[in-house]
């Protein structure tokens, strides 16, 4: 991980599904978007990794979130962290 981008201000319109965090923390990365990625868990983290243009991961950290998240038809899903660890 190189970075964490976070809101800085009270703006409601900028939370997710936007994509202004992913596209902000592009930007100070100087990365293309298909050379990212996400791992979410929520169909919003989904939502805002399409507008960004960048692929995601749907993290279904808990037991039935895996049948909303893959119906929204994210690159990947995992159910724990451990997962994305054994691909390094």
């Amino acid at each position: 991980m190189d970075g964490i981008a976070g809101r800085t201000r009270a703006r409601v319109e900028d939370l997710k599904p936007e994509p202004y965090l992913l596209r902000r923390a592009l930007g100070d990365r100087e990365a293309e978007p298909a050379d990212a990625g996400l791992i979410g868990d929520s169909i919003t983290d989904i939502q805002a990794a399409r507008a960004a243009g960048t692929a995601v991961i749907a993290f279904a950290n808990k037991p039935g979130k895996d049948r909303a998240l893959r119906s929204f038809e994210p690159e990947a899903l995992i159910r724990s962290m451990d997962e994305v660890a054994a691909q390094s």
